[in-house]
């Protein structure tokens, strides 16, 4: 009898089990709890901050927001900034890394403006906005090296015909240097952001064949002989390119520089 007494309780083994559980399990569900709290108080504070017109405020209370950083870096641009803290963050964020290219190029930080710029490309290469910045910002600023790598890389990606007598002039200095290889993907992408240009599609074409590639500067003709604009011009062109007398690259720059 008193050996049934002091045999072990089922379901005070069962209470036990569960009460060991309550006591592991409840100090990782506060602290859930508690940074759930922490976080959303941040955020609403953040928020008052941007009413208020504080971004400095909104961005250190929630460093991590893409648009809290994106509005902290422009309204600061002519101040110091927390650049290490958004780095953090926002190292790999296209946008933020964009914002930052444009601050350096107000502060005529060239360096560190490239950088920015390549970053940002690089993260999203297809925004047009972020392409066209870049590209720019290169040429503006003679960096011609660079703008040979971007164009090789991307070719004429989100420019349009309004670049094909700026990027056709940098690739005639090569010509004219008698280093005609160095214009390739210069008049490339002229050629490729206007297309129903005839003169560009012609002078593209004798480089090419100028450097070897025949039967690319014939293709080139060909497909603008079809285009409604430049096709009569490149048909004419195509007949001299077919009896091996073709117009030497550069042949029409006054006609290409004209237009601005």
């Amino acid at each position: 009898m008193d050996s049934y007494k002091n045999r072990p309780n089922k379901h005070n083994y069962e209470d036990e089990e569960r009460r060991g559980r309550f006591i592991v399990f409840f100090p990782f569900f506060s602290a859930i709890v508690i940074l759930l709290c922490v976080f959303y108080g941040l955020m609403a504070a953040s928020e008052v901050a941007v009413v208020m017109g504080n971004n400095t405020v909104a961005f250190y209370l929630t460093p991590f927001r893409v648009d809290a950083a994106v509005s902290y870096i422009q309204m600061n641009r002519g101040k110091d900034i927390n650049t290490n803290l958004i780095e953090l963050f926002h190292r790999k964020d296209p946008e933020v890394t964009y914002e930052l290219a444009q601050r350096a190029v107000q502060k005529r930080a060239t360096n560190d403006a490239l950088v920015w710029f390549k970053r940002a490309v690089d993260l999203d290469s297809h925004n047009t906005d972020h392409r066209k910045a870049y590209v720019t910002f290169l040429v503006d600023n003679h960096l011609f090296a660079e703008l040979r790598e971007e164009l090789l890389a991307r070719g004429g990606f989100a420019l349009n015909e309004n670049w094909s007598s700026r990027l056709y002039k940098i690739g005639l200095e090569f010509v004219q240097k008698k280093t005609p290889r160095g214009a390739l993907p210069f008049w490339r992408a002229a050629a490729v952001t206007s297309r129903s240009w005839s003169h560009v599609q012609i002078e593209y074409a004798s480089l090419l064949r100028t450097l070897g590639q025949s039967d690319d500067a014939h293709d080139v003709l060909v497909k603008c002989e079809k285009d409604v604009y430049a096709g009569s011009h490149c048909r004419e062109a195509l007949y001299y390119f077919d009896i091996n007398e073709p117009t030497p690259p550069g042949y029409y720059r006054d006609e290409i520089l004209s237009i601005h």
